[in-house]
C-alpha cells in the first residue's frame, strides 16, 4: 500500500509540474518590466526546475545510474559542447550582463532536458502526459486570441496592420502564430484519444490554429507549415509500412483544412480591403520588398560581422551592439529610433555569436533528433507511437524553418516547448530501441547537486534582473514625464554594475547622462556619457551626447570627431549634422558647416534645419557684403538679409545647382 501510495504521488507531482512548465510559465507575464514575458517566465522556470529536481531526488533518484546509450549519448556530447562553447564566449564579450542572461538560458534549456529524461523511465507515460498539457495550452492561447480578435473587431476595425495587436500572452504577433504552430501537432495526437472530451477539445484546436494562422498572416509560420508537411510527408511515405497509411483518412483531414483556409481569406478579405492576402503572398516571393529586403540587408551586415571572428564568434549577447558599426543604411533602424537586438535568424545569430563550432553542434542536436525520430519511426513500436515521432519532426522542421526567419530561441516558451520535444524523443530511443549499449552511466547524486546550485544561481540572476528592470521602467515614464531627478533615482537603484544595457542596445548610464544635461549638471552628464561610450560605442545617441558634451568643454577636436563617428553608422542622423554645423560656426569654418548642411536631403525636424539655414547663410552673406565692393551685389544682400524665406530659397537653388552660396549669390544678382 505505501509503495502504491508513493507512486500515486510521484505521478501527481510530475502532473503538476508539466502543468507548470508547459501551460504556466507561457502564459505568465507582468507589464512591469520593458519585455513583459522573458524575465518573470525565466524566474518561474528557473523555481519550478529547482523544486522538481529536490523532489526528485527525495523520491526517486537519489540513488539512481543514469544509463545513456547511443544516439541520446550523442546528443548530449553535442548539447555540452555547444553548451560550453556558449560559456566560453562571457571571457571576451563586449556585452557581459547580457550574455550571461543569454547563457543561463541555455543551461536551463540543457536542464530542463535532462531532468525530463532523468525522470520518466517510462517514455509513453511523458507522451501522454506532454502531448496532453501542450493541447491545453493550446485551447487556453486560441481562447485568449480569439477574445482579442473579437475585441479589435468592435473596438476599431480589422486589417493587417491591427492584426499585431493579436498576441494572446505572448510578446509579439509573430510569436503568437509560431506557439500556434507548434501546438497543431500535439492536437493532432491528442485527436486519437478515446474520452470525446479530449476528441472534442482536439478538433476545436485543430481547426482554430488553422483560421488563427491563416489570419494572422504570418508568413514565416506559412512557409514553416507547408514545408514541414512536405518534408514530414516525405519521411512518413519512406518509413511507415504501406498498410499504415490510410489514404482516405490522409484526405479527408487534409482537404476540409484546405477548404477552411480557403474560406477564412474570403470571409477575412470582407473585413480588410486592402488586398492584405494578396500583398502578403507576393512579400513572401519579393527578397527585395518590405521587411524581407530589411531582413535580407541586417543577415548580409550580419554575416560581415561573422567573418571577422568565424570560429568562436564575439561571444554570447554581444550581436545587439557589434552589429551597428557596420550602420543602419537600408534598415528601418535609419529612422534612428530601431536599434535591432537580434539578426532575425536564430543561425546567423548563433554564427556571429558564438561561431561556427557551436552553430554546427547547434544544427547536429535538431540532426540527431530527426535521425533517432526515423530511427524509431522504422523500429518496432506501436503504431501510436510512431504517429507521435512523425508529429515531432514536422515540429521540429517547423521550428527549424521559422528560426531561419526569426529569433525563437530568445524565448522562454519556445525553450519549454523545444526541451520536451527533445526529452521525449531521445526518452523514446533510450528505452524502446533494441540491441544498444550503454555509453556512459552517470550517478545522477553528484548531478542532481551540481544542477541544484546552477538553478540557485540562475534563480538569483533572475531576481536581480526582474529589480532591474521594474526600475528601468519607471525611468522610462520619468523621462516621458521630463521628471529628471527621479530618472537618476531609478536608474540608480537599477543597479547599472549587474545590468549595464537596456532591451534597445541603449546603456543605462546614458540616460543618467541624459537626466543631468537636462538638469544642467554638465560635468556629471559628461561622465555618464563617457560610461555610456565605453558600454557602447557604437550607438549614435550616445557618441551625439558624449560629442555635445566636449562641445560644451570647448574639446571641439573630440567633439567632430564623436560626431563623425556616429553618421558614419547614421549617414542620415540630423541631430549630429545640426552639431557639426554648430562646431564648425564656432569655429568659423562656415564652409564646412555648410558642406554638412547640404547632406540633410528629407529633414524631420524642419524649423531646427532652417534655423540652421539661415544662421550660416546670413554669417556667409555678412562676409560676403564685406568683401564685396559692387553696389548691386550689396543691395542685393542687404534686400536677402531681411527676407528668412528667401535666404531659404537661395540655399536650396545652392544645393541643387551644385553651386556655393557665393556663387548663386552672384549669379542671383545677375538675374535681377
Amino acid at each position: 500500500m505505501g509503495k502504491m501510495s508513493s507512486i500515486k504521488i510521484n505521478k501527481i507531482i510530475e502532473t503538476i509540474f508539466i502543468i507548470i512548465f508547459i501551460i504556466i510559465i507561457p502564459l505568465i507575464y507582468t507589464r512591469k518590466t520593458p519585455d513583459n514575458q522573458i524575465v518573470i517566465r525565466f524566474i518561474l522556470l528557473s523555481i519550478s526546475l529547482l523544486f522538481f529536481l529536490l523532489l526528485l531526488y527525495l523520491k526517486s533518484i537519489k540513488n539512481k545510474k543514469l544509463l545513456i546509450k547511443d544516439y541520446s549519448f550523442y546528443f548530449f556530447l553535442l548539447l555540452i559542447i555547444y553548451t560550453i562553447i556558449s560559456g566560453i564566449g562571457l571571457f571576451y564579450t563586449v556585452n557581459l550582463t547580457d550574455g550571461i542572461f543569454s547563457f543561463s538560458k541555455i543551461i536551463l534549456f540543457g536542464i530542463l532536458i535532462i531532468l525530463m529524461f532523468l525522470n520518466f523511465d517510462d517514455p509513453i507515460l511523458l507522451i501522454n502526459k506532454l502531448t496532453k498539457a501542450f493541447t491545453v495550452l493550446g485551447f487556453l492561447i486560441i481562447i485568449i486570441g480569439i477574445y482579442q480578435l473579437i475585441d479589435l473587431s468592435i473596438s476599431e476595425s480589422i486589417s493587417h496592420n491591427n492584426l499585431y495587436k493579436i498576441t494572446a500572452t505572448f510578446g509579439h504577433k509573430n510569436i503568437f502564430a509560431q506557439i500556434l504552430l507548434l501546438c497543431f501537432p500535439f492536437s493532432i495526437y491528442v485527436l486519437f484519444e478515446r474520452r470525446f472530451l479530449w476528441k472534442l477539445v482536439s478538433v476545436f484546436n485543430i481547426l482554430s490554429i488553422v483560421i488563427l494562422l491563416t489570419v494572422l498572416m504570418t508568413r514565416s509560420v506559412w512557409v514553416a507549415g507547408v514545408l514541414a508537411f512536405i518534408i514530414t510527408s516525405v519521411i512518413g511515405i519512406f518509413t511507415f509500412k504501406s498498410n499504415y497509411i490510410n489514404l482516405k483518412k490522409l484526405g479527408l483531414f487534409i482537404v476540409p483544412l484546405i477548404i477552411l483556409i480557403l474560406a477564412t481569406a474570403i470571409l477575412y478579405s470582407e473585413f480588410d480591403q486592402s488586398s492584405a492576402f494578396k500583398k502578403q503572398i507576393t512579400k513572401t516571393f519579393k527578397f527585395n520588398y518590405g521587411s524581407t529586403k530589411d531582413r535580407i540587408t541586417l543577415w548580409e551586415k550580419s554575416l560581415e560581422l561573422a567573418k571577422e571572428k568565424p570560429l568562436l564568434g564575439y561571444g554570447v549577447g554581444s550581436w545587439k551592439i557589434n552589429i551597428l558599426k557596420y550602420g543602419n543604411q537600408n534598415l528601418k533602424s535609419e529612422d534612428n529610433l530601431t536599434f535591432y537586438q537580434r539578426p532575425h535568424n536564430d543561425f546567423i545569430w548563433i554564427l556571429c555569436e558564438q561561431g561556427i563550432i557551436a552553430l554546427i553542434c547547434y544544427l547536429s542536436i535538431f540532426i540527431i533528433s530527426i535521425y533517432t525520430a526515423i530511427k524509431l519511426l522504422k523500429s518496432d513500436i506501436k503504431k501510436k507511437i510512431k504517429i507521435y515521432v512523425l508529429l515531432m519532426i514536422y515540429a521540429l522542421v517547423s521550428y527549424l524553418i521559422f528560426s531561419f526567419f526569426s529569433f525563437p530561441m530568445d524565448r522562454i516558451e519556445f525553450i519549454v516547448f523545444i526541451s520536451f520535444i527533445f526529452a521525449s524523443l531521445i526518452s523514446l530511443s533510450n528505452n524502446l530501441i533494441i540491441n544498444k549499449k550503454s555509453v556512459i552511466q552517470i550517478d545522477t547524486k553528484y548531478l542532481a547537486i551540481s544542477i541544484s546550485v546552477i538553478l540557485f544561481l540562475t534563480i538569483l540572476l533572475g531576481l536581480n534582473r526582474l529589480n532591474s528592470e521594474i526600475h528601468l521602467k519607471k525611468a522610462y515614464q520619468a523621462r516621458a514625464k521630463n521628471d529628471w531627478n527621479t530618472l537618476i533615482s531609478e536608474i540608480d537603484k537599477s543597479g547599472k554594475t549587474i545590468y549595464k544595457i537596456d532591451p534597445f542596445s541603449t546603456p543605462l548610464s546614458w540616460y543618467r547622462g541624459l537626466a543631468n544635461f537636462n538638469l544642467g549638471n554638465y560635468t556629471e552628464a559628461c561622465s555618464d556619457f563617457n560610461d555610456a561610450y565605453k558600454i557602447n560605442p557604437y550607438h549614435i545617441h550616445v557618441l551625439n551626447n558624449l560629442a555635445t558634451c566636449k562641445g560644451i568643454a570647448n574639446e571641439y577636436d573630440s567633439a567632430l570627431s564623436l560626431y563623425k563617428q556616429a553618421l558614419k553608422i547614421a549617414p542620415n542622423f540630423e541631430d549630429a549634422i545640426y552639431n557639426i554645423c554648430g562646431i564648425y560656426q564656432k569655429l568659423n569654418d562656415i564652409d564646412n558647416a555648410i558642406s554638412y548642411l547640404r547632406k540633410v536631403k528629407n529633414p524631420k525636424n524642419k524649423a531646427r534645419y532652417n534655423k540652421v539655414i539661415l544662421i550660416l547663410v546670413k554669417q556667409k552673406l555678412y562676409a560676403l557684403a564685406k568683401i564685396n565692393q559692387e553696389e548691386k551685389i550689396k543691395i542685393y544682400i542687404q534686400s536677402l538679409s531681411e527676407d528668412n524665406k528667401k535666404i531659404i530659397e537661395i540655399f536650396h537653388e545652392s544645393v541643387k545647382n551644385n553651386y556655393s552660396i557665393e556663387q548663386q549669390v552672384l549669379i542671383n544678382t545677375q538675374k535681377e
